[in-house]
């Protein structure tokens, strides 16, 4: 299947290399350029390249409009730096547990006296998930409302811009858990992140990421729950965020 991007100018061009990554390359000839209806967005559908400083052949630069900054150390001192430095919008990425093994819904975490716009990026992310993956929406729109003394809420709450906890899938799940396992289901999960920042935060920006439960200066060892078939949350997490960075980097 060729890869589908949507150009500035309103139209979108293909290529069909998808186990590559491109970097301040121009395009090669032979592919079409068609009208596309979005007319802002440039945005990365069903691909795993990244482009940066690319040329379509229609002599379209598609220079980074984000940068993706990974946080690290205790929660609280992620947050203070993410807000130092202007980000846009703020990400922890965890996995969901339970020790009952159905249990599977797509969730993100926000404080329940969020603005509208983290609720809209919030829904956005888990209706790309589900899209993609076929999941269900925990209330519907999956979207979880905080409290304080919630687990979670003081991962989150001392941000100034928009921010999430992400819990797309179940590491207790065996069809969640394979999911995760593989390539496939990470470059998903992040394509679908990647699409609600680009949907939600359209002029770009610092974009914010942080791992759950991994870079913690009180707990360096901790890695969160285990995954059915092997690996842990924590390392799996954050194979997640690193190809969405890669994937919005790639965004112009």
């Amino acid at each position: 299947m060729k890869n589908l991007f949507e150009c500035a100018d309103g139209r979108n061009f293909k290529f069909a290399k998808p186990q590559a990554v491109f970097r301040a390359k121009t395009l090669p000839g032979g592919y079409s350029v068609t009208p596309n209806r979005n007319d802002s967005a440039i945005r990365l559908i069903q691909t795993t390249v990244a482009f940066v400083g690319t040329q379509c052949e229609r002599g379209c630069t598609l220079a980074s409009r984000y940068r993706s900054v990974c946080y690290r150390g205790d929660y609280r001192k992620r947050l203070e730096k993410a807000n130092l430095e202007g980000a846009i919008c703020y990400v922890e990425h965890h996995f969901n547990s339970s020790e009952n093994k159905c249990a599977a819904y797509t969730c993100a975490l926000v404080v329940s006296s969020a603005t509208p716009i983290t609720k809209r990026w919030a829904r956005a992310y888990c209706r790309c998930v589900a899209e993609r993956l076929g999941t269900t929406m925990r209330n519907g729109d999956g979207v979880v409302g905080l409290l304080p003394g919630d687990r979670g809420f003081s991962n989150i709450a001392a941000a100034a811009m928009p921010a999430m906890l992400i819990e797309p899938l179940f590491v207790s799940n065996v069809g969640h858990a394979r999911i995760i396992r593989s390539r496939e289901g990470r470059l998903a999960l992040a394509q679908a992140l990647a699409d609600s920042i680009a949907e939600v935060f359209p002029n770009g920006g610092i974009v914010g990421l942080s791992v759950g439960h991994k870079y913690r200066d009180s707990r360096p060892q901790e890695r969160g729950a285990s995954v059915i078939g092997g690996g842990n949350e924590a390392d799996l997490a954050e194979s997640v965020l690193i190809l969405a960075a890669d994937i919005l980097e790639g965004v112009g």
